[in-house]
């Protein structure tokens, strides 16, 4: 439940708000103006939003008005919800920090509301829960104000710790909140969770009456928002009692003609997915690849908004590491102002204590050399991080490739063939489903890696069959070897050999070295696997029947000093995840190399442990 923002969305304080615009002479009252419009809109249209957030941001700044800044801010956080998290978290921070200045605490609960939402976005369920506990909080000391009703209203869907007895009593509470304020949508949404409870405790019938009344309701009032999430609810209701398809397929289709329309982008990403498996439990497979590809559609299209919004993960990654270098550099100022002070109170007793003053000069160029050693210490790490993000960049850059261009491939296909039969579409959509598994799979080794960089961190190894990882692994580039004529062959040495390793860092390191052996590979030659015993370790070769690299090429793939990761000088491709995968098996007390083998290609070689304990936590 997204309960945000303020609580009145109707058509008709829409059109007064619009007329009155006409009539103000204030600019700050306008201002307000203006941001209560932005509020009421996010239930109608989500672009109209940010189009009278901005209008009010630029005449509240102009003016220097703190209140209607804070308020601008809040419309943009909300307006980025469901787009860019980052950023809506962000601004909805910088308002929460503005209204506990101004001591405004229904303002500040709304805005712990908004970051708890926030949370959730970001999966941190605990956070979330509380933030909404110290919203209620704050709520209770507001003058007039039913954001105390969002508050509980969220917990009962949140916080799974409560009890049936609790989340009754919350309920009441919410309901009767609604009432004192008249907030008549928030009394609404009481009504719709009361209508699920019964759906779920065996009246049926009677709930899905209570919805459909709300869904009435909310068409007189001009709530769109709340109808287009009503619809999808229905829909489902008919569809667990086993009723009429059709019907449940009109009321999501109505949903999400208004979703899309008003531009509520989450309720359509929860609406495309159910009528899509509709329509393949119905064998509409056309239906089905239609909705699938509004999905996908959407997908890129808030990729697009979240790129052009000019904040994205990586900024985030690069804020964040700015503000430990401003923390850092804020302690060593306080050190060298400490310092300063030492050193006048040095010089003053030099008048009168010689011996004094030269043992003070001596204590001073000991912490002088100590300051000295943490600064250089701290900017060691410093340029390892950097060289660090630097290198995820890359690679991701580089070895997304894959995936995404058998997608575009397939996609192709649908644009350049019209006779495709359903057998051949169900082969494309599972290929195109087993390419977006694979991604999923190669993201979660990257992330593995990043969890294992950090300082601290551990790794959890397991025993798998390398025979097993390196067909897995191979799934990536099938459609590249086909191209190529080349094909995958695992020696029989193979054959029950297993090695501890973690799996997402096993399955990214087996990925990059076939990804290289069928680009290096010559047309109709085998990409050969085998494995040989050494010691406790289990070595695996894989053999690529084509391009020879020279012992200068390999040098340059493993050398892990390299300072530039992503210039025109620096390493690319394969060197980058290379140096990656080299240092993940060196986490997981393995090793990897390479070996020219004249006349035939080259082999790469790399070793893991064969007998350590199963489930072992290794220390990074």
């Amino acid at each position: 439940m997204l309960c945000s923002a303020r609580s009145f969305g109707q058509l008709k304080h829409i059109r007064q708000l619009q007329q009155s615009l006409a009539t103000i002479q204030d600019s700050l009252a306008y201002a307000d103006a203006l941001a209560e419009l932005a509020d009421y809109y996010h239930y109608r249209q989500w672009d109209s939003v940010l189009y009278y957030t901005n209008q009010a941001m630029g005449i509240a700044e102009r003016h220097g008005y703190e209140r209607g800044i804070a308020g601008a801010l809040t419309g943009r956080g909300v307006y980025y919800m469901t787009r860019n998290n980052y950023l809506s978290s962000r601004f909805n921070n910088d308002a929460l920090r503005m209204y506990r200045k101004m001591g405004d605490s229904s303002r500040v609960s709304l805005l712990l509301n908004n970051i708890a939402i926030n949370f959730i976005f970001d999966g941190n369920y605990a956070k979330c829960v509380d933030k909404l506990y110290e919203a209620e909080r704050v709520a209770r000391a507001a003058p007039s104000d039913s954001s105390r009703t969002i508050a509980l209203l969220n917990l009962i869907d949140i916080d799974s710790s409560l009890t049936k007895r609790q989340r009754d009593s919350m309920l009441i509470l919410a309901k009767r909140n609604a009432e004192k304020w008249k907030d008549e949508i928030m009394y609404h949404y009481c009504q719709q969770i009361e209508a699920k409870r019964l759906f779920d405790a065996g009246g049926r019938e009677e709930g899905l009456d209570l919805f459909r009344d709300l869904l009435a309701d909310a068409e007189k009032k001009g709530n769109l928002s709340f109808m287009a999430f009503l619809h999808h609810d229905i829909g489902k209701m008919i569809l667990e009692m086993g009723g009429d398809s059709t019907l449940a397929m009109q009321h999501f289709t109505e949903g999400l003609q208004i979703s899309q329309r008003q531009k509520f982008f989450y309720v359509t990403s929860l609406l495309l997915p159910e009528m899509m498996h509709l329509c393949e439990a119905l064998g509409d497979t056309a239906k089905a690849l239609h909705y699938a590809q509004q999905q996908l559609a959407q997908n890129t299209e808030a990729v697009t908004e979240l790129q052009s919004s000019g904040f994205t993960y990586f900024d985030y990654v690069l804020n964040e590491r700015k503000l430990r270098e401003a923390q850092s550099r804020q302690t060593a100022q306080k050190r060298t102002i400490y310092l300063l002070v030492l050193l006048t109170i040095v010089t003053g007793g030099l008048l009168f204590f010689l011996y004094r003053s030269r043992s003070q000069s001596r204590k001073v160029a000991r912490i002088q050399q100590e300051l000295r050693e943490k600064s250089e210490e701290r900017t060691r790490e410093l340029e390892d991080w950097d060289q660090f993000h630097n290198m995820l960049i890359s690679v991701m850059a580089h070895d997304l490739r894959a995936p995404f261009s058998s997608i575009i491939t397939i996609s192709q296909l649908f644009e350049m063939e019209h006779d495709l039969t359903p057998k051949e579409i169900e082969g494309m959509m599972a290929s195109l489903k087993k390419t977006s598994e694979d991604s999923i799979r190669f993201m979660e080794g990257l992330l593995a890696w990043i969890s294992a960089k950090r300082k601290g961190g551990k790794i959890r190894t397991d025993s798998f069959k390398i025979e097993d990882v390196m067909q897995e692994a191979n799934q990536f580039y099938t459609m590249a070897q086909q191209d190529k004529d080349v094909r995958l062959v695992l020696d029989d040495s193979l054959q029950g050999q297993e090695v501890y390793a973690e799996k997402n860092m096993l399955g990214f390191i087996c990925r990059n070295i076939l990804n290289n052996a069928t680009k290096y590979a010559a047309k109709g030659k085998p990409i050969l696997v085998r494995a040989f015993v050494d010691g406790d370790q289990l070595i695996t070769a894989v053999t690529n029947y084509g391009k020879e690299l020279s012992a200068a090429e390999i040098d340059k793939i493993f050398n892990p000093e390299q300072k530039t990761m992503a210039t025109k000088d620096g390493l690319k491709g394969a060197g980058i995840a290379m140096i990656i995968s080299q240092d993940m098996l060196a986490r997981m007390h393995g090793r990897i190399w390479a070996e020219r083998e004249p006349g035939i290609g080259t082999t790469f070689f790399f070793a893991l442990p064969r007998n350590v304990s199963n489930g072992a936590t290794v220390a990074v």
